[in-house]
């Protein structure tokens, strides 16, 4: 028997008078796994000094819905709260054994420190309840992505500030889009849309600084939600300051530098969410008994539950699914595109033939990255535009039932939002390329975007007489980005992507034509990404 065996019995509410004895095993115990329930283990350090040396072992509410009824219900009327619990028992515990091969209890589960619980003011609260009401049925695709947007994370939130910054981050930018979709002029709303901006910002970037410590903590049920909402801020955020910009600069006004477009933070966070995610997956992170232990997600029932789910049934309305182009977009521009995109692909590939390994050529390594891109790029177009399914390169199998203390459905969200797992989604396959081009590609690519100016006042402001210089291996990089984005702006009918993929390419052909960037062209060669431009500034009647 382990030394540190219950030597205490608690009464199963579950079975009356009855007893169960918890086998306190880590990181959680056995009856805990087999309910399907969260175990968190709290140190005598988490109390009063004067306490005797007791374990706490708490078992929260079902971490996911059983069935499709379940989730309704908890959607409809969430009655989980943190503090709340299902089932409890005591146990006296002596200290951990050396040998036991664990790291400091204090380390595991919830932090030795005590957190200051978020105290919300009355915007923040009319915020949050917009958030549950009406934008988390917006953000999410079928009824598994509704339960951790719409009752997961929210109950998350009330324990953890940096969660509650997250979701009143992407909340605010949700409530910007909606006042800038409503028919009223912008100057009766351009102060309070600058104001909520700002207060996005804020709550965004407390939630970042919180992250370092929550990751040294292993706080994961804080990490994991953080990654998912960031990704959708940012992008929702940066889709808002877009049509912001636009409107402000059709009226002549002058948009504040701190409420502009961002540059290329938006890639940032998506990669960093990815990244931190797969990483929280490395065996270094877990306990020994983790290791051992075998998958509880395989790749394929990943891939199952990536896939988009069918209409729904009786809850008709609950969300929607929003997923590729708008409806002119789908008319107009998708033949367009599809009827082309393979003419371009060839002419793409013959413009950078001398990318990657080159005969007796010094080894490039940003080149080869290059190569690497354009490969993946021709992969994903055929996957998305191609008659035929195909079927991409191998993928990575991965363990998403290692990390502790974290209920699955937060999980699986995680590795559908981050493109961890596959998915048929169009918005997460093509956005995925982000995550799956090499490091070095990429650092090229923001290198470049971070050059171009966003307003014509900061080439004023910095003085800008000539073109910005950009190294060599730039130009097939911002070549084949320019391609990956004509199709992002078939994502248009996702709201908080809409014109981003439009607007990225635009400031790219900008600064073509300020000469910063040569793409070689033969003599009658139009430049396909920014023929495609042309159009959707047509259907759009953007310039």
């Amino acid at each position: 028997m382990h030394p540190c065996a219950p030597l205490v019995a608690a009464a199963c509410p579950s079975k009356g008078s009855g007893s169960v004895t918890c086998d306190e095993r880590q990181p959680k115990c056995s009856r805990c796994l087999k309910q399907g329930v969260n175990c968190e283990y709290v140190s005598a350090a988490d109390g009063d000094e004067g306490q005797p040396s007791l374990v706490f072992d708490r078992h929260g509410a079902q971490a996911s819905p059983e069935s499709d009824s379940e989730m309704k219900d908890a959607g409809s009327a969430p009655t989980f709260s943190p503090q709340s619990s299902t089932s409890s028992h005591i146990n006296v515990r002596s200290h951990a054994p050396e040998h036991s091969g664990m790291p400091p209890f204090a380390g595991r589960g919830r932090s030795k420190r005590l957190r200051q619980l978020p105290t919300l003011d009355a915007r923040e609260l009319e915020l949050f309840s917009h958030y549950i009401t009406h934008d988390s049925h917006r953000l999410a695709y079928g009824k598994e992505d509704l339960y951790p947007l719409k009752v997961g994370m929210p109950n998350l939130a009330f324990s953890n500030p940096a969660v509650m910054d997250s979701i009143l981050a992407l909340a605010a930018s949700c409530k910007c889009f909606d006042m800038l979709g409503e028919a009223v002029a912008l100057t009766d709303i351009f102060d309070e849309i600058c104001d909520l901006l700002r207060l996005a910002d804020r709550h965004h970037q407390s939630a970042l600084g919180q992250l370092p410590e929550d990751l040294s903590d292993r706080q994961f049920q804080s990490v994991l939600p953080n990654g998912a909402l960031m990704v959708l801020y940012v992008l929702s955020c940066h889709y808002v300051r877009i049509l912001l910009y636009r409107s402000a600069k059709r009226l002549g006004i002058s948009l504040p530098n701190d409420v502009l477009p961002f540059q290329s933070q938006w890639i940032t966070s998506i990669r960093a969410a990815h990244v931190a995610f797969v990483g929280l997956l490395a065996p270094t992170l877990r306990s020994p008994s983790e290791v051992a232990s075998p998958a509880s997600n395989s790749r394929e029932e990943m891939e199952s539950q990536s896939s988009p789910p069918g209409p729904p049934d009786d809850d008709q309305g609950a969300y929607l699914l929003e997923d590729g182009p708008a409806e002119e977009t789908r008319r107009l521009l998708l033949p367009v595109v599809s009827t082309t995109y393979e003419a371009a692909l060839v002419k793409l590939r013959a413009r950078n033939a001398n990318l990657g390994p080159n005969g007796d050529a010094i080894y490039d390594p940003k080149l080869e990255a290059c190569s690497t891109a354009l490969r993946l790029l021709e992969e994903l177009f055929q996957a998305v535009m191609g008659d035929e399914p195909v079927k991409l390169g191998p993928t990575q199998s991965r363990d998403f039932g290692v990390l502790d203390n974290v209920p699955p459905w937060l999980v699986k969200y995680l590795a559908r939002v981050t493109s961890a797992a596959p998915s048929k989604l169009w918005r997460r396959r093509i956005m995925a390329f982000l995550n799956r081009v090499p490091f070095e590609y990429m650092h090229l690519v923001q290198l470049a975007l971070d050059c171009m100016t966003i307003d014509d006042r900061q080439a004023l402001s910095q003085g800008a007489t000539e073109p910005v210089q950009l190294e060599a291996a730039q130009k097939p990089a911002m070549d084949i980005f320019a391609h990956w984005l004509v199709l992002v702006m078939l994502l248009d009918g996702v709201w908080w992507i809409g014109d981003a993929g439009h607007w990225e390419l635009g400031r790219i052909i900008r600064l073509i034509e300020s000469q910063a960037l040569a793409i070689d062209l033969a003599p009658g060669e139009t430049w396909w990404p920014e023929t495609m431009y042309s159009v959707k500034s047509t259907l759009s009647g953007t310039t």
